[in-house]
């Protein structure tokens, strides 16, 4: 690594820094920015800082993915080439699944790192098998305009932000040879199909249907151009975006549906779920005494035409609520408010099942069919959003953020489990090393029964309101020392429906209003039953009624709560291997840095704390051959071969006698040496 340390470009890996300071570590990375070297390490950890431009050198070319095949991190220059090949050598040696964590706020360059790595694990499968790595690596490609559309939406922050989070999996066979892949995807945050901030849009695929589907389709569906005309649309007053071109990403899509062998039914039935989500919402209820009629009845007759089911059905069920009463079924009419919200569930949970029917699509395709899953060895990427500050956050971002600080606790169980087994294994003695376990921030969000996620379905199961349910957090938490509120603090920026969690990242003051309403997300059984009438198999598989039962639905923070953990259950049966992206501005601009959002991801993507549990202990280790190999020659009885014993004496030698390096500095463990 020393050799690739060139004055005026920092250092490549931030364990070599002097001083452990986040300006220390901001002043590296952006140093290395400026001069085009957008990559730095953290030991095997890799910075990447999204220049927004090509850079020469950095293309993807066999010559420069050679370079880094089989060989260590300090023996190139940082690049996501290295944590693939890292993984790619380990999953070869120890036929163990690896995980590669892609992380990153929307617009860091995430995407492309991961399509780096992709190009990179296809460029070092074996010859013989290349063609068929190549062809699992374009078929996930070819999944990302599909997943983008479907997935992604404008928000304040950034353009083409995505909304949910994803595991694109490569599966190799005994010989090491690729047989498939598959995807699976996490979170969707389905409630912006009905509320979002203003100037914000919802998923990318409605204005790409309006803009890019051509007469005919648009005739079928019953869909005029102008996405105005669309209340679930007009809620937010954004309509199109300057980066952004529909009617091309819309042929984009149908390429890449093409591509990905969507048959042509199953394409058109996609069409009309999307199409009926946006009916959908045009219903509008009025009162008559204490129950809703429908106000406009022609566009629930659009919506049961696209969804292939009774429109007397869906009427009733858009109407009414079934309730289990001493054994009997009782029919109980909706109120005006009631009813809509039944109508935004549907919305909500129609799409949400539309988005998951593409995944299972493209799964079909790209699956592995060879071996069973047994026989099967994996190399995942997880794209996932980032930690989320803005403005005002709600129960989404509370959402998001507990994910990265279970992703977080992740990251420094497995960097910690690794150091102490690789000392283990190299006989050499392991000092535990202090650093802040964040396990107490993910207790004070999940724990049960006393975490914020369970207070939260006990106000929604006792129909408690909001302010009753921020002071039942209150009387718990007000002793503890990462949760605020008002009455705690006296702090004016902390509002009466609001709390403050004190997140490994950073302070973010949370808005609870309308959080009960976004937790309960109950679609009432009296519509699942009307969407499981429909001739549209697909429609009927989506909306099952043979698994109900009379036992309250699971909440949306429950099954976030179920979500992540089975996510990080996966990602700890992996070996770990990470890519942290950084979006130097908020304008996509090329050479432009804002110091701000700069050292605001820097805080909350850990990486301070990453070269602090990677300086406690011993930051540089290689095995004795290589080390003596590159060093001998600035000793006198090491050069040309050393005459002293074998490689390990030879290192010590060369550590000891002419580096100068003190006892206390360096141990010799059983293959490697560690400084």
């Amino acid at each position: 690594m020393d050799e690739y340390i060139v004055e005026g470009e920092g250092v490549p890996d931030n364990v070599l820094l002097s001083e452990l300071s986040e300006d220390a570590l901001f002043g590296n990375v952006t140093l290395r920015y400026e001069v085009d070297r957008i990559y730095t390490f953290t030991g095997e950890v890799c910075i990447s800082m999204n220049p927004f431009r090509r850079i020469p050198g950095l293309e993807d070319t066999p010559e420069h993915m050679s370079k880094y095949v089989g060989r260590y991190p300090y023996e190139n220059p940082p690049h996501p080439y290295s944590v693939g090949d890292t993984a790619y050598q380990n999953m070869l040696n120890t036929k163990k699944n690896q995980a590669i964590l892609i992380s990153g706020e929307s617009g860091a360059g995430k995407t492309e790192a991961a399509k780096t790595v992709l190009r990179y694990i296809s460029f070092a499968t074996p010859t013989s098998k290349a063609k068929d790595m190549e062809k699992i690596k374009d078929q996930l490609l070819d999944s990302n305009p599909i997943l983008e559309a479907f997935g992604n939406a404008k928000t304040i922050r950034n353009d083409n932000s995505s909304r949910f989070g994803k595991y694109m999996k490569i599966s190799f066979n005994a010989a090491n040879f690729p047989v498939g892949g598959s995807i699976n995807v996490y979170l969707l945050e389905k409630s912006r199909v009905v509320t979002r901030a203003m100037d914000e849009r919802s998923f990318h695929i409605f204005y790409n249907l309006l803009a890019g589907a051509d007469d005919g389709l648009l005739s079928s569906l019953q869909l005029q151009r102008d996405p105005s005309a669309y209340k679930l649309l007009a809620l937010s007053n954004c309509y199109t975006v300057n980066t952004i071109n529909d009617k091309s990403d819309f042929a984009a899509v149908q390429a890449a549906m093409r591509t990905l062998e969507f048959p042509a039914d199953v394409q058109q039935a996609l069409w009309r779920y999307v199409s009926a989500v946006l009916h959908l919402g045009q219903v509008e209820f009025t009162a008559s005494g204490d129950s809703a009629v429908v106000a406009n009845e022609n566009e629930v007759a659009i919506a049961a035409q696209l969804l292939n089911t009774d429109k007397a059905v869906l009427t009733k069920a858009l109407l009414n609520r079934t309730v289990e009463a001493q054994g009997q079924s009782i029919v109980k009419p909706l109120d005006a408010a009631t009813a809509v919200y039944a109508r935004d569930s549907l919305c909500k949970t129609l799409y949400e099942r539309c988005f998951l029917q593409v995944v299972r699509q493209i799964n079909h395709t790209i699956e592995n069919k060879t071996i069973s899953g047994k026989e099967e060895v994996q190399i995942g990427l997880l794209d996932i959003y980032g930690f989320e500050v803005f403005e005002k956050n709600s129960f989404e971002q509370m959402m998001i953020n507990y994910t990265n600080e279970k992703l977080q606790q992740v990251f420094i169980e497995l960097t910690l489990k690794q150091e102490q087994e690789e000392y283990e294994r190299e006989g050499i003695e392991w000092t535990p090393i202090q650093y802040f376990n964040n396990k107490v921030i993910c207790d004070l969000i999940e724990a049960k029964p006393k975490g914020i996620i369970a207070f939260m379905d006990e106000a929604c199961l006792m129909n408690k309101t909001e302010d009753v349910f921020l002071k039942s957090l209150g009387d718990n938490f007000r002793s503890h020392e990462h949760f605020e509120d008002f009455d705690k603090k006296k702090d004016k920026a902390i509002g009466k429906l609001d709390f403050r969690l004190k997140h490994y990242a950073g302070d973010v003051i949370y808005d609870m209003t309308g959080c009960l309403d976004k937790n309960t997300d109950q679609l009432f059984r009296d519509l699942t039953r009307a969407l499981n009438a429909s001739s549209d198999a697909p429609l009927k598989e989506m909306f099952p009624v043979s698994n109900e039962t009379k036992k309250r639905p699971e909440t949306a923070g429950a099954q976030f709560r179920r979500s992540v953990n089975e996510l990080i259950d996966m990602l700890m049966a992996c070996s770990p291997h990470y890519i942290r992206c950084i979006k130097p501005n908020a304008n996509k601009r090329p050479d432009e840095l804002d110091e701000e959002l700069c050292r605001h991801q820097i805080r909350y993507l850990g990486l301070l704390e990453n070269v602090r549990v990677r300086r406690a202990g011993f930051a540089y280790r290689n095995e004795y051959k290589r080390f003596q190999s590159r060093y001998k020659m600035i000793g006198a009885q090491s050069w040309p071969s050393f005459r002293g014993g074998d490689d390990k004496a030879a290192t010590e030698y060369l550590v000891r006698d002419e580096m100068g390096i003190t006892s206390d500095l360096y141990r010799l463990g059983e293959k490697k040496g560690f400084l």
